[in-house]
């Protein structure tokens, strides 16, 4: 045989080989894994056609052949123990270690879930040492697993587990006590609800951080909800990588759940998010193969920048969120006086982990205990008077002392409530507590018709249970709500104005006579200037430094561009009195 059909040989030879594929296993196992305890977990992975696997772990040995490229088979549910070994035999061989048995909760939502616990570390003020103490005590989370998901959407079946892989989450579930980088890169909420839940249980838990933020609910529907809302097409969203490519086989416990704000940026989303969230929750429950999983999730905290935008919307959506609570396992941690005025991102996550936790005591454990604050049960009007029933009163209501955005609310006065009559009007109304029952009263409105609590974006409320849960807001009207774009746009209009105007309190009306007399003199003509100017002034800064003889010429050339058109603005509003004495 000559040197040239020898080679052919080989390659040949060598190819054949090469077609053999080894086995694989879906990247949702690996070692230092968590598995969830009670519930039968499927194994699955490829390998060639017509090869027999077989999986091992405490005791259990389990055998399938493989069909059609894909190979599956399930364990037999597992009491809390470890750590295990897991075996993985057919052409070749794959081992995994140190893995334990106890449950698993899924973290996800928008960025107040996926604000991770290095954000608070930094923030520098109240959750600093708090969550600076529990960073510095990783090693003693040895009990607690981590899988971080990478933020990627998809079709369905496209994707095996994103894992996140980088220098400190490699691509597989991880040991919390392994290092520091793990806690700070983890979410600050699902991260202490877990630690909440292990100190508790006593058990292992694991955590999958599946979150992103700025998403919409809509990024999150699994197949089953669009089916269910009549959608055809497979959709390319979050759900179907970040919990899709393992819900069919990896069992869990739950679910905690922060999202909402996104759905809140106009009227129309808020209103539909009822529907969606029920359907998403379904959704999910079907997906993972549990009807009754318990869903816990978090009612938007207090937030307004923009009271025509934000106290519209955002109420709108907490009625959608709450009742969400007409299906069985769910449960609402209320964080209506843990929010910021204008801080989308409030830090008080520390408190939103333990009230979701306490949920989960009493939703995924059945403990004995009181976990939600006051929820509206029912009404009755006597005359003047507005009569309100509770349920998740505890041993009694009381208004506490708090302090919501610098204003203090006092212990001895309950705040919050709103009358209205036939004309629809609400007026700020005095409120007594009655054991389960608080009296609300007005003196503009002699025949109330309709009640309202805390029903704004950022409201200054205080009525609590005996054990300091916050009321959730409600309404017990269906007047309809009425959003105005242009009043929010408005609102939101930033201006160039002197200093004596930027400090004055104005009206929206008073707003929107300025925004037209500075339109008129920063037109867009004179707009394209200034930003070219501003523009110019970046480059400067960037090209030649702040100290530059650059920089200084290209801030005197904005400057004196812009500071005319400023004392021009504030002649013609003294010249209409459009503030007369507030000036």
């Amino acid at each position: 045989m000559n040197l040239f059909k020898k080679l052919t040989l080989f390659i040949l030879c060598t190819s054949a080989f090469s077609l053999s594929a080894e086995i694989t296993v879906s990247k949702i196992f690996s070692s230092d894994m968590m598995l969830q305890r009670d519930k039968a977990v499927t194994v699955w992975g490829t390998a060639d056609s017509g090869e027999k696997i077989s999986v091992k772990i405490a005791g259990q040995k389990h055998e399938t052949q493989v069909s059609s490229g894909k190979w599956s088979l399930k364990l037999e549910p597992l009491k809390v123990s470890g750590p295990h070994k897991m075996l993985i035999e057919g052409s070749n061989k794959i081992e995994f270690d140190n893995i334990l048995v106890g449950d698993i909760w899924l973290c996800g939502g928008q960025s107040n879930m996926d604000y991770d616990i290095r954000s608070y570390v930094n923030w520098g003020r109240k959750p600093h040492k708090e969550y600076t103490s529990i960073v510095n005590n990783f090693a003693s989370y040895d009990q607690i697993r981590l899988a971080k998901m990478n933020k990627i959407s998809t079709l369905p079946n496209q994707y095996d587990v994103p894992f996140v892989e980088d220098k400190t989450f490699k691509g597989k579930w991880m040991k919390a006590s392994d290092n520091k980088e793990l806690i700070l890169g983890s979410s600050a909420v699902g991260f202490v609800f877990a630690k909440k839940l292990q100190a508790d249980l006593k058990i292992p838990i694991g955590l999958i951080d599946a979150n992103k933020g700025g998403s919409f609910i809509k990024f999150w529907e699994p197949p089953h909800a669009l089916k269910a809302r009549g959608e055809s097409r497979p959709a390319r969203n979050m759900f179907n990588s970040m919990l899709g490519s393992y819900a069919h086989g990896f069992p869990i416990k739950g679910f905690i759940w922060y999202q909402g704000e996104s759905d809140a940026i106009n009227l129309q989303k808020a209103q539909e998010y009822e529907k969606t969230f029920k359907t998403m929750i379904e959704g999910w429950r079907h997906e993972f193969k549990d009807p009754e999983m318990p869903f816990l999730f978090v009612q938007l905290a207090s937030f307004e920048r923009n009271p025509y935008m934000h106290g519209i919307t955002y109420p709108v959506l907490r009625d959608a969120q709450t009742a969400a609570l007409e299906l069985d396992n769910t449960g609402m941690a209320v964080a209506i006086d843990l929010g910021m005025i204008h801080d989308i991102h409030p830090p008080q996550k520390i408190e939103v982990s333990e009230r979701l936790f306490l949920a989960a005591k009493k939703v995924a454990y059945n403990k004995d205990i009181e976990f939600s604050g006051p929820l509206y049960k029912s009404h009755e009007i006597k005359g003047n008077k507005f009569n309100v029933s509770f349920a998740h009163s505890a041993k009694g209501l009381k208004a506490k002392s708090i302090e919501l955005n610098g204003t203090q609310l006092s212990a001895d006065k309950v705040q919050g409530f709103e009358l209205a009559g036939q004309n629809q009007v609400f007026h700020p109304a005095e409120a007594k507590i009655k054991g389960d029952k608080v009296e609300v009263t007005c003196a503009q409105v002699k025949k109330p018709i309709a009640l309202r609590y805390a029903y704004k974006g950022f409201p200054y409320a205080n009525l609590y249970n005996s054990v300091d849960l916050p009321c959730s807001p409600f309404r017990t009207d269906s007047f309809e709500i009425k959003f105005n774009p242009n009043d929010a746009k408005v609102y939101a209009r930033n201006l160039f104005l002197s200093p004596k105007l930027r400090k004055i309190k104005m009206t929206l009306a008073q707003k929107r006579q300025l925004v037209i007399i500075h339109d008129k003199h920063l037109n867009p003509e004179m707009e394209k200037k200034r930003q070219l100017l501003w523009k110019t002034r970046i480059n400067a800064m960037k090209k030649y430094g702040s100290s530059s003889q650059e920089m200084i010429k290209a801030i005197a050339n904005y400057d004196n561009f812009l500071n005319p058109l400023i004392k021009a603005i504030d002649s013609e509003v003294v010249n209409q009195g459009i503030f007369k004495d507030q000036i």
